[in-house]
């Protein structure tokens, strides 16, 4: 038989901690108001047809689940408390008080979720859409992979490229050596992030080295009329080059034309807003980057994603995570 508790009042309040929040339930007017962080529960005592009190040991709280019929559909709503809550305690004695028959506490995990309207969901589940997660991005980032395993190295003649721009499509190496003509005119300045975290970003088409010992005027119009086969990507130390190139030298970086690597569409339209005519086999070189940057950047970001799996299974295992519905 379960006692009244000791100072029951008309419409009481009880107030618990969860970690960093803040837990208040009422009991007024036949309904349970509970607000834990921005959400709110309100139950009517009378359609509450299940609770069920359970110490998760794992995490060092208690779940109490509250299982509530509403529009002819059972509904559950889960409160946590830290361990030693005054609150919590008070607040479980008073709902076993007014409400002794919903209490299914002495009911294993299994048949008291069941009993909800709940099933088990294998620990499996989560880990195995994590897993799925660290695939996908593996996939994405291949081009990563295999810039960052290429060791080779290609020596563009601009000349022959723009002579034969089907060379692209089976270059020798990714890891490319370059010079040429930059149009600086018609290149495109993108500014990345906002206030002091602003970093410039330049996009400059580049044609064959001019001849220096004809005019460079008419050379440079001649140039700037034809197609772009090849646009520059200058950012970060990658910017550090421009002088060199202005001045003709040689300069080196990774061409991005692996699968959906390349030009985006945005900066594709803000060139050809500017007059460039752009090359249907337009390829992309990223300055002054080194195929370690690419395997640093794609291992640093699959390993990591591939602990946070590792991590979950761990941790989910001795656990059986359930699937609830929250009102």
């Amino acid at each position: 038989m379960t006692l009244a508790p000791h100072s029951l009042e008309t419409d009481p309040t009880y107030f618990f901690r969860y970690t960093i929040f803040d837990v208040i339930v009422q009991i007024k007017q036949g309904h349970i108001i509970a607000k834990m962080g921005i959400k709110t529960h309100v139950i009517p005592i009378d359609d509450l047809e299940y609770m069920y009190k359970r110490h998760i040991r794992q995490q060092g709280v208690y779940e109490l689940t509250l299982a509530f019929n509403r529009d002819h559909k059972m509904k559950r709503a889960r409160l946590y408390s830290d361990l030693h809550q005054e609150g919590f305690d008070a607040l479980w004695s008073h709902l076993q008080w007014s409400k002794p028959e919903a209490d299914i506490s002495h009911l294993n995990e299994r048949e008291a979720y069941a009993q909800m309207g709940s099933h088990d969901l294998p620990w499996v589940v989560i880990p195995s859409l994590m897993a799925i997660g660290v695939l996908l991005l593996a996939l994405i980032g291949a081009p990563l992979l295999m810039h960052g395993l290429d060791r080779g190295s290609w020596d563009l003649n601009l000349h022959t490229i723009y002579q034969s721009p089907e060379l692209l499509n089976k270059p020798q190496s990714h890891n490319v050596s370059f010079s040429g003509h930059l149009d600086l005119e018609r290149s495109l300045q993108i500014i990345e992030g906002k206030g002091k975290d602003q970093k410039k970003h330049l996009i400059i088409p580049l044609y064959p080295p001019l001849n220096t010992s004809t005019d460079q005027s008419n050379q440079e119009n001649t140039a700037s009329s034809n197609e772009v086969l090849i646009a520059l990507s200058l950012r970060g130390r990658g910017l550090n080059e421009l002088d060199k190139l202005m001045q003709g030298g040689e300069s080196r970086g990774i061409l991005r034309n692996i699968w959906w690597e390349g030009l985006g569409h945005q900066a594709r339209r803000s060139l050809i807003g500017q007059g460039v005519t752009l090359s249907p086999k337009l390829c992309l070189i990223e300055v002054g980057v080194k195929r370690r940057d690419d395997l640093q950047l794609y291992l640093t970001f699959v390993g990591l994603f591939t602990g946070l799996t590792l991590l979950a299974a761990l941790y989910l295992k001795p656990v059986k995570y359930k699937s609830y519905e929250t009102s």
